[in-house]
């Protein structure tokens, strides 16, 4: 399973504070399970050809490397279908698991800008997003996103339907940790 959060600057707020305590969960309950499992924020950075990937917690983590996502932050876009392109190579280089799960936990769509030129928006981000997720997929990789709805993320569960075949909504923060814990047993068994 690999869990990968939006680091854009709208995750702000209940949304980032909402992941990073269903993170810490999620990372416990999987690893007493012995499920093999990674937590990676990412994020593009504006008016810069760059996207970064925070690996909070690595497959093969130690028992400290949870505090790495306490430092989960909101900042800058994303560029999902790259960023679901690195999940997948990563996913691959340190798992020999043949069952794999990418969680894409989003409050909204993809969104990229450089110099005012070439940017990344609806509706090129969402048929590139998608396109990315459907060669993943086909390829082997499960995906699973999570749209964290609120009254600032209007149409997220739509815009992310149009993305990916499986999405889940998250209207109450309070409850996401139990919408994570939902797609790891269901997909598991």
């Amino acid at each position: 399973v690999l869990l990968l959060i939006d680091g854009s600057g709208s995750m702000e707020g209940a949304q980032r504070s909402s992941a990073v305590v269903s993170s810490v969960i999620l990372h416990e309950v999987l690893k007493k399970q012995n499920i093999t499992h990674a937590i990676v924020e990412h994020r593009a950075i504006y008016n810069k050809p760059t996207v970064k990937h925070n690996i909070l917690v690595d497959f093969a983590a130690g028992d400290e490397e949870k505090y790495n996502i306490l430092t989960l932050s909101a900042e800058q876009g994303t560029r999902e279908g790259l960023s679901l392109f690195w999940a997948e190579k990563y996913i691959c280089c340190n798992t020999v698991e043949k069952q794999k799960l990418i969680i894409a936990v989003s409050d909204g769509v993809p969104a990229h800008g450089i110099d005012g030129d070439g940017c990344y928006l609806p509706p090129i981000s969402i048929k590139d997003t998608a396109n990315a997720a459907a060669k993943i997929i086909k390829r082997g990789t499960d995906i699973i996103a999570v749209a964290l709805e609120s009254d600032e993320s209007n149409g997220c569960y739509d815009a992310l339907s149009k993305i990916y075949p499986s999405v889940v909504s998250c209207t109450d923060m309070r409850h996401l940790t139990g919408k994570l814990l939902g797609i790891v047993s269901k997909h598991l068994n």
